[in-house]
């Protein structure tokens, strides 16, 4: 028979909440049912253990042990708690993965506030036994990043996201984990947590016994997500980074003034819109993000809690097919195309044209057939999802919003430069690309489409997430005494015969290699709110190397005795010269007093650091505030250009051109970079915000750092 606990046990303090408990509302610090929790906060799980007229300031006892039942009182509890990435697949808790037991004894006895003549100590027993953990330290272990490979769309894989930090995987596994060729560890945005709580009784002979019959283990009643994000108390910092990290959860029911679905970044934008196309142009306009026509990633990270129209499953149900509130055989709410939509505006606040992007539907549960309806999405995802929205990339892998094609790029064959624009003089134009040269901003929202119903002709859900605005900043780089360039990116798209060949090729965007007297200095970082950030200082800028040697002392040679050697014969024995065939000298640096040039002051080994330092120009308070970020930030990065591209040069076509089967077989390219920019980690050491304009509120940003690799060299 196995061991049984007197009395019963319950939940008392659960993450994400729920009706099951009275305690719940009253414990849950981070608000009720929240579902997303920071790992840099408290995540607190008790338990309460009841018996007949027990009190805190009971102890656990021997001789309460029931040998007829074999139970006996609580002395500890042990909670498990779990992870998982993808909690779509697999039970509960077969195929979640244990990562740490805490055994806790009871909390101490609470003192009581009862007045005793006004000094508090007095007599109130509470009752039963309360456990309580604190899981955050334990959750902060399963998080990093998961940062965008420049360049690309959206992260592989979902469970394995991006170049992440963290664990490595092992390079002697027989099978590798092949899901991606750039990914060795899990997707450090987001967890899946679950504890389960088991109980220790004590005996009647005082031993220790786990308890494992009916009613000595509970499960918190819903596993809840983690993120990285990073309260930030007394700044003005949206609540999406404080404890209530609920408005980062996109959902069906959309974007509003309460739960503005927030992207995870607190980069200034300007923020909700209640109807499409709402904005008053002009107005919030300094706190739009600025982007320039050759960055190649902008990332915005967010989770996408569920994927249907909760407002039609909620109250606009098919009441004509038989549907009903909240039912899970419904049809009327399903979803079968999401994605972002990006609108050019010109200078006056005019539409010029629309397209979407598709390539974080990647990151979703699969579509399915679902109550009837072909290929719709189900309900609940749960997931962490990334989507590059930077002006190469938009350029070159938007979709006219008619289009019905999807996963091929709309203007198939298409290659245009900037070099074309900016040196042969060719005109920007739409046809060519997206972002031409009319365009002043764009703006990125997501939008969801329900499919056509028995009697209806389904329902577009506008702003599902919260609109983010871009300026592009146009101001170009010297890359000579006399001319300047936006760097030649090449905006590439497929091959001409791509829709007839089977093995489609895409082009890859590269940008050329100039060495830039006014050089801008684009930063990525994982920001408080657990996402990746990006900003480009365009302001004073230098680069400079450190370095300390280790030297020896040896002894000086003596330059007066100079060996010499005798050469004979004939080739190839004879030294010097093949052609002599009687005795020669020579001199020999072999022999003892011939190495003239060793000795001395030696350089045994040499530690060399590239640092440099970078400023703003200037800037208004809100971007200001929200570059402080990079001081505390664990991760930041910069980019280098990894090639060296001539005009006539045959590496670009090497370079640029690539196929699906060739990427599946790892030739040529191996998937880490759709580009010819590579990251480079830098650590922040120093930094100063200096008043530029008091009375316009601008400030300068000026960061020293130094790089995270040292500078390779020689060991003598």
């Amino acid at each position: 028979m196995a061991y049984g606990i007197n009395g019963t046990l319950k939940i008392l303090q659960d993450p994400y909440g729920y009706s099951g408990s009275s305690y719940n509302r009253a414990r849950n610090w981070t608000g009720s049912y929240s579902s997303i929790h920071t790992v840099n906060a408290p995540i607190v799980v008790s338990t309460y253990w009841s018996g007949s007229s027990l009190t805190e300031s009971m102890e656990p006892q021997a001789s309460n042990y029931v040998s007829s039942t074999e139970k006996g009182d609580v002395v500890n509890c042990i909670f498990d708690v779990y992870q998982i990435s993808n909690s779509s697949v697999g039970t509960w808790p077969t195929d979640w993965t244990l990562v740490a037991s805490i055994r806790k004894s009871r909390d101490i006895v609470n003192i009581s506030q009862k007045d005793i003549a006004g000094g508090g100590g007095g007599t109130e027993n509470n009752y039963g036994h309360i456990f309580t953990v604190d899981i955050s330290e334990i959750c902060k272990d399963l998080l990093s990043y998961s940062l965008l490979p420049d360049g690309k769309g959206t992260w592989a894989n979902t469970f394995y996201g991006g170049l992440n930090g963290g664990a490595r995987q092992q390079d002697n596994l027989i099978k590798p984990v092949w899901n991606n060729n750039f990914i060795v560890t899990k997707n450090g945005a987001l967890r899946k947590i679950r504890v389960r709580v088991r109980t220790e009784i004590i005996d009647n002979n005082g031993i220790i016994r786990e308890a494992t019959a009916t009613g000595s283990m509970k499960d918190i009643q819903n596993n809840f997500m983690i993120i990285n994000s990073a309260p930030d108390f007394g700044t003005t910092m949206p609540s999406s980074v404080m404890l209530g990290t609920g408005t980062l959860l996109h959902s069906g029911w959309g974007a509003s003034a309460t739960y503005p679905r927030q992207q995870m970044s607190n980069k200034p934008n300007w923020n909700y819109e209640y109807a499409d196309n709402s904005w008053d142009w002009g107005y919030g306009m300094t706190l739009a993000a600025d982007v320039r026509m050759n960055e190649t990633t902008e990332q915005l990270t967010w989770i996408q809690g569920t994927v249907n129209n909760i407002s039609i499953w909620n109250s606009g149900f098919d009441s004509g097919a038989g549907e009903v509130k909240y039912a899970s055989t419904n049809t009327s709410d399903l979803v079968d195309d999401f994605y972002a939509l990006v609108q050019a505006y010109d200078s006056s606040g005019t539409i010029l044209r629309k397209a979407r992007l598709y390539d974080f539907n990647a990151n979703f549960i699969p579509k399915t057939n679902l109550n009837t309806m072909i290929s719709v999405w189900p309900r609940t995802h749960n997931r962490a999802c990334s989507q590059n929205v930077s002006p190469v990339f938009i350029n070159a892998n938007c979709i006219h919003e008619l289009s019905s094609v999807k996963d091929v790029w709309e203007n198939g064959g298409e290659t245009y430069t900037r070099r074309l624009i900016d040196v042969d003089g060719v005109a920007s134009t739409a046809a060519a690309l997206f972002l031409n040269d009319e365009v002043h901003s764009y703006r990125v929202t997501f939008q969801s489409k329900t499919i056509t119903q028995g009697n209806g002709t389904g329902v577009t859900s506008y702003n599902q997430h919260e609109a983010r605005w871009y300026t592009i900043d146009r101001e170009k780089e010297m890359y000579s005494a006399s001319s300047d360039s936006y760097k030649g990116v090449y905006y590439t798209e497929l091959r001409d015969d791509y829709s007839t060949n089977s093995e489609k090729i895409r082009c890859k965007g590269l940008q050329w290699y100039y060495t830039n007297p006014n050089n801008f200095l684009r930063l990525q970082w994982l920001n408080k709110a657990g996402g990746i950030d990006a900003y480009t200082f365009k302001g004073d800028f230098k680069e400079s190397y450190s370095a300390t040697k280790d030297v020896i002392l040896r002894p000086t040679p003596d330059r007066s005795n100079i060996g010499y050697g005798y050469s004979s014969g004939s080739y190839p024995e004879a030294f010097p010269s093949a052609n002599m065939n009687v005795q020669l000298a020579y001199q020999s640096d072999t022999m003892r007093g011939g190495d003239t040039y060793n000795g001395g002051l030696e350089v045994l080994s040499v530690s060399a650091n590239k640092t440099g330092t970078i400023s703003s120009r200037p800037l208004n308070r809100e971007k200001a505030e929200w570059l402080r970020e990079l001081i505390s930030s664990p991760n930041v990065w910069t980019s280098v250009n990894t090639v060296r591209l001539t005009r006539n040069s045959n590496s670009f076509m090497r370079m640029a051109y690539r196929s699906t089967s060739s990427n599946e077989k790892g030739n040529n390219q191996d998937g880490r970079t759709p580009n010819n920019n590579e990251y480079v980690p830098i650590v922040i050491t120093s930094s100063s915000f200096d008043t530029y304009d008091t009375a316009k509120g601008l400030v300068i940003v000026t960061l020293e750092y130094t790089h995270s690799h040292a500078v390779t060299t020689q060991r003598n």
